[in-house]
C-alpha cells in the first residue's frame, strides 16, 4: 500500500521533490533523501525532479544520487540546481 496513493493513482508525467535533508537529524518536518526515494518508488512519475537540498545534501552529491536511483528505479530522475529550466516536452517524451 502506497503512503501518496492520490499522486500515485494518477501517475503524474512530473513529480518535483524538495528534499531539503539527507537525514533526519533534527526530527524536523522535512523530506529525506530516503523519503524522497520511496515518495518516487511509490508514484512513478516519469520524470522526477529533486530540488531545494540543504547543505548535507549538496555535500552528498543530489546528480550522483539521482543517477544511482534512475538506474535502481528504471525512471528519469534529475537533480535541479540553481538556475535549472525543466524542458518538460523533451524529458517527458524522452521518458516514454
Amino acid at each position: 500500500m502506497t503512503l501518496w496513493p492520490d499522486y500515485a493513482a494518477h501517475r503524474p508525467d512530473v513529480l518535483v521533490v524538495n528534499v531539503l535533508r539527507l537525514a533526519d537529524q533534527m526530527n524536523a518536518d522535512h523530506l529525506t533523501w530516503q523519503d524522497a526515494r520511496r515518495v518516487v518508488a511509490e508514484v512513478r512519475p516519469k520524470v522526477a525532479v529533486f530540488a531545494h537540498f540543504g547543505t548535507k545534501m549538496l555535500e552528498a552529491d543530489p546528480p550522483r544520487l539521482a543517477e544511482q536511483l534512475e538506474d535502481e528505479l528504471g525512471l528519469r530522475v534529475i537533480a535541479a540546481y540553481d538556475d535549472y529550466t525543466l524542458d518538460i516536452d523533451t524529458e517527458v517524451a524522452a521518458a516514454r
